[in-house]
């Protein structure tokens, strides 16, 4: 139990420092009530989905040599939202 409280406090560690980082982007468009409140939405999913896919594959790295499959169970689970993230943005038109 000890070393899954690591993980989740890891984990909010990691989504807190994404958060403050990505915090600049949110100060920017501070002048702005509607537009302030969907890039902040915007910014705390992408803080959740990149702290989750990097203490995912951060786990996987530590189980590497114990418990193989799990490992690769989760870090193709960590690219799961980059993935996703990739088949939504739409093609390049052709010039």
């Amino acid at each position: 139990m000890k070393t899954w409280a690591l993980r989740a406090a890891g984990w909010l560690a990691m989504f807190v420092g994404i958060s403050l980082m990505t915090r600049i982007f949110y100060t920017l468009v501070d002048w702005f009530p509607v537009v302030r409140d969907l890039v902040n939405i915007g910014l705390k999913a992408f803080a959740f989905c990149v702290a989750t896919s990097l203490s995912l594959l951060t786990i996987s790295v530590g189980w590497l040599f114990y418990r193989p499959l799990w490992a690769l169970l989760l870090g193709l689970l960590s690219v799961v939202p980059i993935v996703i993230a990739k088949s939504r943005v739409p093609p390049k038109k052709q010039q």
